[in-house]
């Protein structure tokens, strides 16, 4: 009897072995296919590396809504189990840090809304003076800006941020959609543009793609 309990337990400990075998191969290859679909859906290289590198900074489930609204892939739908293991990583993943500039209390209720469902913390201001005071203050991973300010502009605030911080990426968010507009904010040292009203997704993966942009060209 003593035999066969042993026997019974070595067997359950070999059977145990091989599904944790077969469950690292599993994630191997979860992780595998879902860049590389990335790659095939996007069909450029380095789109997928910044979704790659979105996916080390604010985990899986992050990764997995930036791959779905840059159009990298499905992730959510075509891997639920990536997603799940991804819910446990970015509980302890740090939240990338937004300073918004918008003087609509509505538009920045939607804005807060909208990133803190996607692993950000946003700080909002009302005013050009305000958002320096808190730049020049705390560290922030990107600058939202409206174009339309009170008694200033998103370009002028551009330009101020710029003369001491050269690196944080600055993304405008507006209703001032001629070309000049975006071109002016350019030349400000702007990275980005999105035109209100846009889609909640386009404003997202903007944000992440600026953010994991700059991080890669810091490393």
């Amino acid at each position: 009897m003593k035999q066969s309990s042993r026997e019974l337990i070595r067997g359950l400990r070999h059977e145990a072995g091989k599904v944790a075998v077969m469950a690292r191969r599993t994630w191997i290859l979860i992780v595998a296919a879902t860049f590389l679909h990335g790659v095939l859906a996007g069909l450029t290289v380095d789109r997928s590396l910044v979704g790659l590198a979105a996916w080390h900074e604010i985990g899986v489930v992050a990764w997995a809504n930036y791959s779905r609204s840059a159009d990298l892939g499905n992730g959510l739908v075509l891997y639920p189990g990536l997603a799940i293991s991804g819910a446990l990583l970015s509980l302890g993943a740090a939240k990338f840090r937004i300073l918004c500039t918008e003087d609509d209390a509505d538009t920045r209720d939607l804005i807060v809304l909208l990133l803190n469902s996607h692993n950000c913390e946003v700080v909002t201001s009302a005013s050009s003076h305000d958002s320096l005071y808190l730049a020049r203050t705390q560290h922030f991973d990107l600058y939202l800006l409206d174009n339309w300010l009170p008694g200033s502009s998103g370009v002028a605030l551009c330009k101020k941020l710029r003369r001491f911080d050269s690196k944080t990426p600055i993304l405008f968010y507006s209703g001032a959609a001629y070309d000049h507009d975006k071109k002016d904010a350019e030349e400000s040292g702007a990275q980005g543009y999105v035109t209100k009203p846009a889609d909640g997704d386009e404003l997202v993966s903007e944000v992440l793609r600026l953010i994991s942009a700059s991080r890669l060209s810091r490393n």
